[in-house]
């Protein structure tokens, strides 16, 4: 499923409009940071430019002018370090993470700077910080497969809750135990947003307290590794797993099986990475720049051709797989991520004090 896209300098390099001084210079000089090839300085946090992104971004930002020095970190990782630094910033651009990581950023205040980007009205604004202190560039839909084939005659699962209310779906799906993941915390959020009550235990209700460990009770845990390699290990029953979509052609790849997706009522869980400007960045122009350009309908249609992405810029999805385009009409559920963002650390430490995860 995945395509090439061979890219010319003159694809991707987009004019770049110097913006007038006002206070907001890279450095006492008004003189803007570069490397020794003029190239302008960016240094990007990202927990999202790993298998092969990385060297992707480096090389196409190097054709539109900029030198992008990347800081590959895990969400929780690139958090903490970008509290830590609060007070002396050491990153201009911060790419990816998920609702709940932006928002708590949000909370904790004096990360990140609010800014519009040129193509912010491209993108559909309840996908964006109403604050402008992040703005959506991608979608990850975080979905349930399974192999139709070993249903054995049993009624296909509609929604999630099946796979621990229906007692024939128990230990027939694989998750990995891993609470620090993306993809889980999308899934479980979905699940949370069910059960929200102000006034009930950690703001849910007792019944969406059952529904969570219940989730984790029944399940085959899969200690490391990719959760859909189950489907084809006969030493368990397992044959459902949750995965986010862009990971679909990957694990039918290593499994040798066509997977077949759950689309529930309420809508699949969408996980946002997003690019904000830090608060107080050293280059902070160049990092205005670079988040116009690299956010930008031309590049990130560029970007989900290369890495199987689905782009938030509405304008970005020509050219993309049947698949993605697929994806991108699936319904989106609506979470409130506010509350969500909130409650998630405690939430988590209650699921791996009572259940068999870490």
């Amino acid at each position: 499923m995945k395509k090439k896209l061979l890219l010319s300098a003159m694809a991707l390099v987009l004019p770049l409009v110097l913006l007038a001084c006002d206070g907001g210079d890279d450095n006492d000089s008004g003189e803007r940071a570069t490397n020794e090839d003029g190239l302008y300085i960016v240094t990007l946090y990202s927990n999202a430019i790993s298998g092969g992104r990385e060297e992707w971004i480096i090389e196409h930002a190097a054709e539109a002018g900029f030198h992008v020095i990347p800081v590959d970190l895990g969400g929780v990782e690139m958090q903490n370090r970008l509290q830590m630094e609060s007070t002396n910033p050491q990153a201009d651009v911060v790419f990816g993470l998920n609702q709940i990581g932006w928002m708590q950023l949000v909370e904790y205040g004096g990360i990140l700077e609010p800014f519009v980007p040129e193509w912010a009205d491209q993108v559909d604004a309840n996908l964006h910080s109403e604050t402008d202190h992040f703005h959506a560039v991608a979608l990850m839909a975080n979905i349930m497969v399974y192999d139709a084939e070993q249903l054995d005659g049993r009624p296909a699962p509609t929604d999630w809750l099946d796979w621990w209310e229906n007692e024939d779906f128990h230990f027939a799906y694989s998750i990995n135990p891993n609470l620090n993941g993306s993809t889980v915390q999308m899934v479980l959020s979905g699940i949370f947003n069910r059960y929200l009550d102000e006034d009930g235990d950690m703001g849910l209700t007792d019944e969406g307290w059952e529904h969570i460990l219940a989730k984790f009770e029944y399940a085959h845990i899969v200690p490391e590794g990719n959760p859909t390699l189950a489907f084809i290990d006969d030493t368990n029953d397992a044959f459902m797993a949750q995965i986010w979509h862009a990971g679909v052609a990957n694990h039918e790849e290593q499994t040798e099986l066509d997977f077949s997706i759950v689309v529930p009522e309420v809508g699949v869980p969408f996980s946002v990475e997003a690019l904000g400007l830090i608060d107080g960045a050293e280059n902070r122009e160049n990092a205005q720049e670079f988040i116009n350009w690299f956010g930008s309908a031309e590049v990130m249609n560029a970007f989900a051709l290369e890495f199987d992405y689905l782009p938030a810029n509405e304008n970005a999805l020509e050219g993309l797989p049947e698949f993605t385009l697929m994806i991108a009409d699936l319904p989106m559920q609506e979470i409130d991520w506010a509350t969500i963002s909130y409650w998630m650390p405690q939430w988590l430490e209650r699921i791996v004090l009572n259940t068999r995860v870490q």
